[in-house]
Formats: C-alpha cells, structure tokens, sequence
C-alpha cells in the first residue's frame, strides 16, 4: 500500500514539475507559442536537474534527467510517454526550443529526502504568469495513481517493449490484473500474452 508507481519515464525529480505543467496547460489553455519563460523552483536535489547544460539533453539519459526537457515535453505535447525518450526524440526542435525557455531557481525550502515537491510559474508572451505547487506528484503514496492510470503506463510500455504485446494480450493482462483477487490461479496473467 505504501509503494509508489512513476507515472513518467523519467528520473521522479522531474515529475512534480510535469505534473504542474500540464495542470497549468490544461486550466490556462497554455501551448507553447503563448510562453516567454517557464521558471522551475526546485529543492537541492531537483535544482541540480533544472540547471542550464539540462536544457539541450545531449542524449536519451540527460533528457530522463532534465527538468527543462520534461516540463517542455509536458507543454508542447500534453503528455510525457517513452516516446519522449528517444534519440530521434531529443532532436526535437519545438521541445528544445521551450526547454531553453525554462530556468530553475534554487529554493532551500523545497528540499526533501526523496522525491522532492516543485513549484512552476509560466509567464505568457503578453506578460501573464500562472503558477502551480505541487507537494506530492502522481503516483506518490500521498497522490496514487488510479487503475486507470496504472492500465495507461502498462499499454505504453507494453508498445516499447522490445517484444511489443499486441494490444489484444495487453488488454487481456490488465483485465487480468483487474480481477486478480477472483483468479484461481494467477498465472492467468500471462498466459495469454506468451
């Protein structure tokens, strides 16, 4: 009960950060050419992600590890999935060009052992800002994920698998997994997906 799931593939240090991005996005009507400057308060641990050699990724790894390039994933796409994460990805020039919008601003008061809370302004083009705190991002014991989301995560990564489930057997495992307190015998599981 007290376990955590990662909603983002990507270091959890960018995923309140994440989340206030498309929180913000979606009450403000916020697409990437209204915004001037994204600013990313972040604790000790989160500000070393948000500095800015982060901003430019220089491969898949740094971009798992980068504020700046999670939270303009968030903004120009709506989402942040593995596809995100990829060579041909981080080449991305309407992300890169967000990413070197954000600047991380160190506040001691936001640090934390473990995944540590973040705080977001987005200034618009006109001069409007919109700010969002986020104590406890998805997926932490305090903010779980719902079946829904986890179902989400599964299908996405199921695809990126390096032997993909059709989507027929992914469903089947969710399903599953679904009703897995009423199974006989749990390797039900799988056995339609071998």
């Amino acid at each position: 009960m007290n376990v955590g799931f990662k909603p983002y593939p990507c270091c959890g240090l960018t995923h309140a950060f994440i989340d206030a991005v498309l929180s913000l996005r979606k009450k403000h009507d916020l697409h990437p050419e209204k915004v001037r400057e994204i600013r990313a308060y972040a604790g000790e641990s989160s500000y070393k992600l948000s500095v800015p050699d982060r901003c430019n990724p220089a491969n898949t790894v740094f971009a798992q590890f980068s504020v700046p390039w999670a939270a303009a994933t968030a903004l120009v796409k709506g989402k942040v999935t593995t596809e995100d994460f990829t060579e041909a990805a981080i080449t991305n020039e309407d992300v890169l060009a967000v990413s070197r919008r954000v600047t991380g601003i160190l506040d001691p008061d936001l640090t934390r052992h473990g995944v540590e809370p973040g705080r977001l302004t987005i200034v618009t083009a006109d001069g409007s800002e919109y700010s969002e705190d986020v104590k406890h991002c998805l997926g932490s014991v305090e903010n779980p994920m719902t079946f829904a989301d986890c179902a989400r995560k599964f299908m996405e990564c199921s695809r990126a698998s390096i032997k993909p489930l059709s989507q027929n057997s992914a469903e089947k495992v969710i399903e599953s997994i679904n009703r897995l307190e009423d199974l006989e015998n749990a390797a039900a599981v799988i056995t339609g997906v071998s």
